[in-house]
């Protein structure tokens, strides 16, 4: 019975960590509910460093938006995880979503915005697709994956027909 609990608790972390990126993209980076400051270094991730009409400028390295907030996500999914679970538990979901936030989720993402060999692969192009639309308009909050996109009605697979505010809670003009 453990191996079945302990493979759940290796599927949790990465479930949990795209449920809460996913809200904390959207309300948060996007939705201001975390303050300005955070939507002011999302803000110049999607509008100065890879806008919508320069979103892969050819780069072989990734400019990190410098944001601290998902930092604070990652503490509190790890304190969430650690008081849910039973300990042995707790701590296989919290190192397979911490694995899987920065091997796998941080990976993916900064690959979409530069060069790189991963371009290739359909099923890649195809990611990095969705997260273009992203940068469009307010869909696609995933990342780089959006079954939470599909769940709570944002995924789009089509670009819109002109640029769409991504920041609805803050006046765009004024960054």
């Amino acid at each position: 019975m453990w191996l079945v609990y302990g493979f759940f608790a290796v599927l949790a972390g990465p479930v949990v960590i795209e449920f809460c990126g996913y809200w904390w993209h959207r309300l948060g980076e996007h939705g201001g509910r975390l303050g300005r400051s955070v939507v002011a270094k999302h803000y110049r991730h999607h509008e100065k460093d890879y806008p919508f009409n320069n979103f892969n400028p050819g780069e072989k390295q990734y400019r990190k938006a410098g944001s601290w907030s998902w930092y604070v996500l990652g503490a509190l999914i790890i304190a969430f995880l650690f008081v849910l679970l039973p300990r042995p538990y707790s701590f296989v979901a919290i190192i397979s979503g911490i694995l899987y936030a920065k091997f796998v989720m941080s990976y993916l993402h900064g690959k979409f915005h530069i060069s790189t060999e991963l371009e290739k692969s359909a099923w890649f192009r195809g990611r990095r697709r969705l997260h273009e639309i992203h940068h469009w308009g307010p869909y696609n909050y995933g990342i780089s994956f959006f079954v939470m996109d599909r769940i709570f009605g944002t995924y789009r697979t089509n670009f819109p027909k002109a640029k769409e505010p991504n920041f609805p809670n803050s006046n765009e003009s004024t960054h």
